[in-house]
């Protein structure tokens, strides 16, 4: 299906669920919601905005089916998802 049919859903669902931050899972999902020309926010977050939230924490990382690419491929997620363990746990301890 195409990208441009089913961002608007995309968009909606993010609202209504209105997260505090999205981890995009590979790139796919990353260029569907951050577009083509956008370079991919790793081992960051940044800042996007969608309409009807303020903006959104969002941080890229390899899809999952990767971790058997390589050695490299599997420390780059293990770094990305320490980075989202470490802001987890920074948020719980100032709630």
């Amino acid at each position: 299906m195409d990208q441009r049919i089913c961002r608007p859903f995309l968009e909606r669902a993010i609202t209504l669920f209105a997260p505090k931050r999205l981890l995009l899972c590979g790139r796919l999902p990353a260029r569907m919601l951050l577009g083509k020309t956008t370079d991919l926010p790793r081992r960051n977050w940044q800042d996007i905005t969608l309409p009807g939230l303020p903006p959104l924490p969002v941080m890229c990382m390899r899809h999952p089916l990767q971790l058997r690419a390589s050695p490299s491929a599997r420390r780059e997620i293990w770094t990305t998802l320490m980075t989202v363990m470490d802001t987890l746990r920074q948020n719980s301890q100032s709630m």
